[in-house]
């Protein structure tokens, strides 16, 4: 079989690996989606023609989201075959990622699979993360060449058939004769055992280091590879429940606000992730104006304008949150933290239409600029002010008379080219 045959309708593209099966990738007459055919060898034994059917036979009796499925079959051709969708990735591909919630998403899925299979009497038998396929962020558990029905299955398996275990997945009672009979600890065992492959990033699983791995997942593996299949799980039901337990701490760790070096180097800049991170950060920090301080200080203007138009519904709310924090701060507060604010304070207002906020935050940064004596806030104030002025005079002319005390004393300290305009300056002469 070459690139370019047909099988039956089917077109072959790719010629993929196989055991006893021959597997190719295969389209339709030049349609652009693709599917797997998987179809038994010419010159196939008797015995291996049993083990092709019957694995079609746990394919059709195993409806399950996670669960390869067969898209059409051939059982009674020459030589048979089924058809299955085309999976881009496995989970041998995903190890070496540093994601261990999209890990444990995935895992939590395969053990799934795997425990639909086993409640429909089924045994795997060469469970690894190159049988666990992937299409879509969804896991198929795949590949059921060696699998069998349990207290139902007819067909033996001779010492070929043993050899294609995977060693290293395989559990150690399967290499003293106990192959044949396929037990849900079995399975359990390479589950283990992929996990671990999985979470270690791709280290040997012949050499399990339980420290490679997150305590919860070494707890999982330390169980599920007992060299005793007594002592290990009797279900996936605890692996499940494990991994849930896992999933939630991962969850709730995420929740935390994450600093800004983290969000730089997690999320793509300007991105509705991005901007959700730096709002929970910003609105979970604490009366400690340096924190404040330093978190301004690491964001562009850019970041924080992009931030406010996004939470443009939840201004108030940081509008309050920054106030209340930096008038219960108990530490002094420096020069320069003193500018980033008013700077921040200048962003909210750009966006913000709230006039009754905005004078809020006007008031506040007002008296502690004059408070402080910090002229370079004092300039951004004035900044501030003549724009508010010239946008909404009806609103701040009032505003500026009930505060001209203040503006006085702030007046010679702005400079030539950051004073008060005309309108402000006769406001606060009266």
């Amino acid at each position: 079989m070459e690139i370019g045959d047909h099988i039956d309708k089917y077109i072959v593209t790719e010629i993929m690996h196989g055991g006893m099966s021959e597997v190719y990738r295969v389209m339709i007459n030049g349609a652009p989606v693709r599917f797997v055919l998987k179809r038994l060898k010419e010159g196939a034994t008797e015995e291996q023609l049993k083990l092709f059917r019957r694995e079609m036979r746990i394919l059709q009796r195993l409806k399950h989201i996670h669960i390869i499925e067969v898209l059409e079959e051939h059982y009674d051709d020459e030589c048979p075959y089924y058809v299955m969708p085309s999976c881009n990735k496995s989970l041998a591909d995903l190890a070496t990622t540093n994601d261990n919630y999209k890990k444990v998403i995935l895992s939590l899925q395969m053990c799934e699979g795997i425990r639909f299979m086993h409640d429909n009497d089924v045994r795997h038998r060469d469970i690894k993360p190159q049988n666990i396929l992937i299409k879509d962020d969804i896991v198929k558990v795949a590949d059921f060449g060696l699998s069998r029905f349990v207290d139902r299955d007819t067909t033996t398996l001779t010492s070929a058939s043993l050899a294609a275990g995977t060693l290293g997945y395989m559990p150690p009672e399967y290499s003293k004769g106990k192959f044949k009979d396929g037990t849900i600890q079995g399975d359990i065992y390479m589950a283990g055992k992929t996990l671990y492959y999985l979470f270690s990033n791709g280290g040997d699983v012949s050499n399990v280091r339980i420290n490679r791995v997150p305590l919860p997942i070494a707890t999982i593996v330390e169980k599920a590879t007992q060299e005793n299949p007594e002592e290990r799980y009797s279900s996936l039901t605890p692996i499940i429940d494990a991994l849930n337990k896992f999933k939630s701490s991962l969850e709730a760790i995420d929740r935390q606000p994450k600093s800004i070096k983290e969000i730089k180097e997690k999320y793509q800049k300007g991105s509705s992730e991005y901007i959700e991170e730096i709002y929970k950060h910003i609105i979970s920090l604490p009366e400690e104006s340096m924190k404040w301080g330093n978190s301004i200080r690491q964001l562009s203007k850019e970041d924080l304008i992009e931030m406010l138009k996004h939470k443009r519904d939840c201004i108030n709310t940081i509008s309050n949150h920054f106030m209340e924090c930096i008038g219960n701060t108990s530490d002094y507060i420096q020069f320069d933290d003193i500018d980033q604010f008013v700077r921040f304070t200048q962003y909210i207002i750009s966006v913000n239409k709230d006039v009754a906020t905005n004078q809020q935050l006007l008031t506040f940064f007002i008296d502690l600029s004059v408070n402080y004596n910090r002229w370079p806030s004092m300039s951004i104030l004035s900044s501030i002010l003549n724009d508010v002025v010239n946008a909404d005079p009806e609103h701040y002319k009032l505003f500026i008379y009930n505060h001209k005390s203040q503006l006085r004393e702030m007046q010679p300290n702005l400079g030539l080219n950051n004073n008060f305009n005309s309108e402000i300056s006769r406001i606060i002469a009266k």
